[in-house]
């Protein structure tokens, strides 16, 4: 049986990689500031949390227990990291760790400048 759900989970999290990263692109977060500036916080965080270099690893953690479009979930795990004081500093930045993980998953993504 293990072997059979093996494939599985590894085929889901590429797919919610695929998914966020789609998301990601197709976003407008200008109001939180430019891409260029998000992929900095994100290359940053990933300094202080190398064992979080990984974007299905990252999918995995910012997906996990999704049931809503992926974009009001996002927004109710950043709301609760707020309520549970789960932060991280990156660049003098406060941030929840929701989203210094999308900034982090922005930063291994995307290479162009904006």
């Amino acid at each position: 049986m293990v072997a059979l759900e093996l494939p599985f989970q590894a085929r889901a999290a590429s797919s919610t990689a695929m998914d966020l990263e789609s998301w990601l692109r197709d976003a407008n977060l200008d109001f939180l500031g430019s891409r260029t500036l998000l992929r900095r916080l994100g290359a940053e965080y990933l300094a202080r949390n190398p064992q979080e270099h990984d974007v299905r690893r990252l999918s995995a953690l910012l997906c996990t227990g999704r049931s809503k479009p992926i974009e009001h979930h996002l927004h109710e795990r950043i709301a609760e990291d707020w309520l549970d004081l789960d932060m991280a500093v990156a660049d003098g930045w406060v941030l929840s760790r929701t989203e210094a993980r999308l900034c982090a998953v922005l930063h291994m993504t995307e290479d162009q400048p904006g």
